[in-house]
């Protein structure tokens, strides 16, 4: 009984870590990021809980063509080193083509709880990985992948830990791609991205875990 047991459990783990893409290829890809206009607000919280914010900016871009921009989130904070993960800074919106900024501008005027910034092309290191649902993105942190694409991006790309920042972004939301893509930021313009306007959480004297974008 016991071993038939055991084995139905670890087919049905296999069978679920298969759905949610566990055996997915996740190659690492070099991206440009073009110029566009990203439209966001500034969000802190914990981490984990994102999709609640990210649920209150797509009601609020309700109004926006769908294939016009791609939702985003940016996260400033390296969580294993803030002290209290309440205080972890992200920002969250919209990636929007620049035909829209007239329109945009109109839209910051009534939710002048949204800010937003031109963006110059820039380089970036991509993993994509296959959306299913909200546990999609325990899959992706439990296949470590956050830290994969941050020791390639330090190693590879020569891009310094502090100061970094991650992007993901959800083109499954508006009909695109069925994936998640991560994202860092490397080269003469990455450092437009760094725009929280929250200030700095208090961090951990000591590093208790590993660096999850790859510093030490």
């Amino acid at each position: 009984m016991l071993p038939k047991l055991a084995a139905s459990l670890a087919a049905g783990g296999l069978g679920l870590t298969w759905y949610m893409g566990g055996f997915a290829p996740t190659e690492i890809t070099d991206y440009e990021i073009g110029k566009q206009l990203f439209v966001y607000k500034d969000s802190r919280g914990d981490y984990s809980n994102r999709g609640a914010v990210i649920d209150t900016v797509r009601k609020d871009f309700t109004a926006f063509p769908k294939k016009s921009f791609v939702y985003t989130s940016i996260f400033m904070d390296n969580p294993y080193y803030i002290k209290d993960k309440n205080q972890e800074r992200a920002v969250i919106g919209g990636m929007f083509s620049l035909g829209l900024k007239s329109q945009l501008e109109d839209f910051i005027a009534k939710h002048p709880e949204y800010h937003m910034v031109e963006l110059k092309k820039m380089n970036a290191s991509k993993i994509e990985y296959p959306y299913r649902n909200n546990l999609t993105y325990n899959f992706m942190n439990w296949m470590g992948l956050y830290r994969k694409l941050g020791s390639y991006s330090r190693d590879q790309k020569k891009t310094p830990t502090e100061g970094r920042y991650i992007m993901e972004r959800y083109p499954f939301i508006n009909g695109g791609e069925n994936t998640v893509e991560i994202l860092i930021p490397y080269g003469a313009h990455a450092s437009q991205l760094n725009i929280s306007n929250l200030p700095s959480p208090v961090r951990k004297e000591k590093l208790q875990q590993p660096y999850f974008i790859g510093g030490d």
